[in-house]
């Protein structure tokens, strides 16, 4: 039984001949199987987990804090009152701390990550910052056709 592995190899001349042939080498050759396996796994791992996610028409969005982009896809536009196709819904970019009354916004690193931390799972959105770990958020999701008098807030402790 023949098994297949995978491959890395650098190597270089470092001597010539005098008509230009190589006369010596060096180089390393690593066996990357491991990781080719774990990158097809992860790739099986995303299908899988983007099959749930169109199948149950959940409402997903992750914001990036340090950029403060929000990017969400078509069903969590939906649940916020928008009518985009998936591929409007894929352009489209939002920012985070702008959904929040200002009183809301966390203060500072410390507040961010505390903020992340108290909004753990209530939406099962993601938030990424240098201070937290990628974490769920919280909140109700804002709806563009609501007040901010109506719309639910978003506190910090």
């Amino acid at each position: 039984m023949r098994s297949l592995r995978w491959l890395h190899e650098r190597s270089r001349v470092t001597a010539r001949n005098p008509d230009g042939r190589s006369k010596a080498m060096v180089g390393v050759c690593f066996d990357v199987s491991a990781r080719k396996e774990m990158e097809a796994a992860l790739r099986m791992a995303q299908e899988r987990y983007q099959i749930t996610i169109d199948s149950a028409q959940l409402a997903v969005c992750e914001w990036s804090v340090p950029d403060d982009v929000v990017h969400g896809n078509v069903h969590w536009y939906r649940a916020r009152g928008y009518e985009l196709t998936e591929e409007q819904a894929a352009e489209r970019r939002e920012t985070g701390f702008g959904e929040m009354h200002p009183e809301d916004l966390p203060a500072g690193p410390e507040g961010l990550a505390r903020a992340c931390i108290e909004w753990q799972g209530r939406l099962g959105t993601r938030v990424s910052s240098p201070h937290a770990s990628t974490a769920p958020t919280s909140g109700a999701l804002a709806n563009p056709n609501q007040s901010s008098a109506t719309r639910p807030a978003i506190r910090s402790r």
